[in-house]
């Protein structure tokens, strides 16, 4: 692991300082500015984007990225080191888990073979440093579906929690998955699943419910509701 870490920066190091604006530029660049108010406004998990007037905020998926760049700009790092850096690093918790549950599921020489896949996989290659959230997501899935595995599954609640709350639509895939491997166990409890089903679903539906009222607290953010975002997430 410590060899393909190393591959990967050499690979990445050469962008790390690179204006944002190479994939999905508009993401990317929403995303740096909501964490550049969070360190000049103060940190909140309400995302700021002063695009919809001066005090605007528009969440949409719970800002773990957004959130911690800019903890870190708090704490004295300058900017530019806060972004794709910060990207590039979930990048590689998200290689090493990938390993870890792979390695679960199969042997180790399937496992390597795989984060060798994914490390020169030139689209993966090519959002491994961009400022986007799309690998935050995984890294939680794949931590709900270890701790499944090693019948942690309260743990694995909680995460897979955090993988809905990061991105909706990509945490709909390992909800699925690990709702095959509980059904598969044959070891229904019904208690243990109303638990397990409380942990998943009230965190969303709370967060939900702030994230549609703050936006439909301004007229100008009031479009971006998620009953008017459904075709954009799941058809678009």
């Amino acid at each position: 692991y410590p060899l393909l870490i190393l591959t990967s920066f050499v690979m990445n190091y050469h962008s790390f300082t690179k204006p944002i604006k190479d994939v999905h530029f508009f993401r990317q660049s929403q995303n740096a500015l909501t964490a550049r108010t969070m360190y000049q406004d103060g940190l909140t998990f309400i995302s700021p984007l002063p695009v919809f007037g001066i005090d605007s905020k528009v969440p949409f998926e719970f800002p773990f990225l957004q959130f911690t760049s800019a903890t870190f700009q708090k704490i004295g790092f300058q900017e530019i080191y806060t972004l794709r850096p910060i990207s590039w690093i979930s990048y590689l918790i998200f290689l090493f888990l990938s390993f870890k549950a792979v390695q679960l599921f199969n042997d180790k020489g399937l496992a390597s073979t795989v984060i060798i896949f994914i490390l020169f996989h030139p689209t993966l290659y090519h959002y491994s440093n961009s400022y986007m959230i799309e690998f935050i997501p995984h890294v939680f899935g794949l931590l709900a579906t270890i701790k499944f595995q090693e019948n942690k599954k309260n743990i694995s609640a909680i995460f897979l929690t955090m993988a809905l709350l990061a991105k909706l639509t990509t945490g709909i895939v390992y909800l699925l998955l690990l709702f095959i491997l509980y059904v598969k166990r044959k070891e229904f409890i019904f208690k243990e699943f109303a638990l397990i089903s409380t942990i998943i679903i009230v965190p969303n539906i709370i967060w939900n419910l702030i994230a549609d009222n703050v936006k439909n607290a301004n007229e100008q953010t009031a479009w971006l509701s998620s009953s008017n975002l459904v075709y954009w997430n799941f058809i678009y």
